[in-house]
């Protein structure tokens, strides 16, 4: 049975409307059966509804070309799809600007009650559905089973044996109201494979922040600011996430749309290397 939201909006990319398929999100997963198989999807104004098909391993719902069709979606069209009831959704449009003229802005959530455990959680969550949703379907992630040497996750290529890995820092704050700032600790080996991912969660919008810092360990060392916290080292980044930026972190940031696409052009760097 669907959780108490029944619905969710998300863009949709260019590889989608082409191919014809959607990827569901974490949060919406239990929207879907637990089973492969045949669905029906209403396209929202239409007559008669369409034979899809969802697969729970790739939670992509495929068969969608023709409804992409009736609803005009290209490449950053957000779509609403809506649990009917057992195998049976509604795919529509989706616009804001309705909703924000006749609703007052949202107040901020009050996430007091997570600890930080669980924010790193969420927000792992949210870049590990970006790398997978834009990944072109090529791009797997897996989770270290032990939290050690600041890795928290390991992306693959398809075909590709050489994984690159992730430090995922997060912070749902600004520091001074303006700033996102992160602490990583010196406690790891820096190296061409090893990154940083640091990302705002806002908690007016419930979602990640448009931009992200992807710092390569090797560059974070030289230019990171040496600071000691609880006694240990770290290296501390303070910037703005914004393009129009200053900053020495300015080539850093990039928006989280792009993330699977430079990890995309990280292999294929590799991939020469290795031939």
């Amino acid at each position: 049975m669907p959780s108490s939201s029944k619905e969710f909006v998300r863009e949709v990319i260019r590889v989608e409307v082409d191919k014809g398929f959607l990827y569901v999100p974490s949060k919406a997963v239990d929207l879907m059966p637990v089973q492969k198989g045949k669905i029906s999807v209403v396209v929202a104004g239409a007559d008669k509804s369409l034979d899809a098909t969802y697969n729970p391993d790739t939670r992509r719902i495929y068969g969608l070309t023709a409804a992409f069709r009736s609803i005009g979606a290209q490449a950053k069209t957000r779509i609403r799809l809506s649990y009917l009831s057992t195998n049976r959704y509604e795919l529509a449009s989706y616009r804001e600007h309705g909703d924000e003229e006749s609703h007052p802005p949202a107040s901020p959530l009050d996430l007091s009650a997570l600890n930080s455990r669980e924010k790193g959680d969420i927000v792992e969550d949210r870049i590990k559905d970006l790398i997978v949703l834009h990944g072109q379907g090529l791009l797997s992630v897996y989770r270290p089973v032990t939290d050690t040497k600041g890795v928290d996750m390991l992306v693959v290529k398809d075909g590709a044996f050489h994984p690159l890995f992730i430090q995922v820092k997060s912070r749902f704050v600004l520091h001074q109201k303006k700033n996102f700032l992160m602490d990583i600790g010196a406690n790891f080996t820096p190296h061409p494979s090893f990154y940083v991912v640091g990302a705002y969660f806002d908690p007016t919008l419930i979602e990640l922040s448009r931009y992200l810092l992807f710092v390569p360990t090797q560059h974070l060392v030289k230019k990171g600011t040496q600071v000691q916290a609880r006694g240990k080292k770290r290296y501390r980044v303070t910037t703005p996430l914004t393009l129009e930026t200053k900053s020495k972190w300015r080539p850093y940031i990039i928006e989280k749309t792009e993330l699977a696409s430079k990890l995309l052009e990280l292999f294929s760097q590799i991939d020469r290397f290795i031939k």
